[in-house]
């Protein structure tokens, strides 16, 4: 049929001009469709921006919060563990070392001056002294040795064995020096009792009992005492520097027996 094939040819003509149509149709609306969404899209972008900054400012901030309370927490630990350690410190410096020791040579001080007001002939120091170079077999000096045997040495020997075992204790960078006299006199006078058993009762300590020691062992215990209460929280008087030289202590009673020859 030829009127049938010429349709058809005119069908089939036709349907390539529809498609180059439709498709000319479709590139003018793309560009349209894509401008209208890029002009919706700054304000959504925006509006997606504040709300990611929003929920990022309350989160940092949040964290940042938590690391300064954990800090915080953690500096008043250390603050507290430090505070503790060096009042556990400062106790057992007054319980070992400067509490015993001041017990100790201020009741050899005392006793000192209970044995010179019995023994001396006037009740001074310098008649004391005078009357045993003089008579060192008398009675008075008999009852001297007694005195040193009995009740001086065993104070001296508690002295230095506390002085010995816990210098880790002491305040001071060095070791005072009445201290080491302390100890020295000690042992010296280990020596001379013997002697004094031996008949050699003439005989006197070559190491001085040390001038001011009663004085720097209240002035060292009164400024760690004072410490103590500031951290135990208690009101007290401005310490004084650590490690106060004995040297310059007052003369004490002890310290004028040891000019003298004690």
């Amino acid at each position: 049929d030829a009127p049938s094939r010429r349709a058809a040819a005119a069908r089939s003509g036709r349907a390539p001009l529809a498609r180059a149509r439709s498709l000319r149709r479709d590139g003018r609306a793309r560009p349209a469709r894509a401008g209208a969404a890029a002009a919706e899209w700054p304000g959504a972008g925006r509006a997606l921006a504040a709300r990611i900054r929003r929920e990022m400012g309350v989160g940092v901030g949040a964290a940042a919060v938590s690391v300064g309370l954990a800090f915080l927490a953690t500096w008043d630990n250390l603050l507290k563990d430090r505070r503790q350690a060096r009042l556990d410190n400062i106790n057992a410096q007054l319980r070992e070392l400067y509490g015993p020791l001041l017990a100790a040579v201020n009741t050899s001080r005392r006793n000192y001056e209970v044995m010179v007001a019995q023994l001396s002939p006037d009740g001074t120091y310098a008649a004391f002294h005078e009357e045993l170079r003089a008579r060192p077999e008398g009675a008075m000096a008999a009852n001297y040795r007694k005195w040193v045997k009995e009740v001086f040495q065993p104070l001296n020997e508690r002295a230095s064995q506390i002085v010995i075992e816990h210098t880790d204790l002491l305040s001071s960078y060095h070791m005072p020096e009445a201290l080491l006299q302390l100890v020295a006199h000690t042992a010296v006078l280990r020596i001379l009792l013997q002697r004094w058993e031996a008949g050699e009762v003439a005989q006197r300590p070559e190491v001085s009992y040390p001038e001011g020691v009663v004085s720097w062992c209240q002035m060292e215990f009164s400024r760690i005492k004072r410490i103590q209460q500031r951290l135990l929280g208690l009101s007290g008087p401005k310490d004084a520097a650590p490690g106060g030289s004995a040297g310059a202590a007052a003369p004490d009673a002890a310290g004028l027996a040891a000019r003298r020859g004690r």
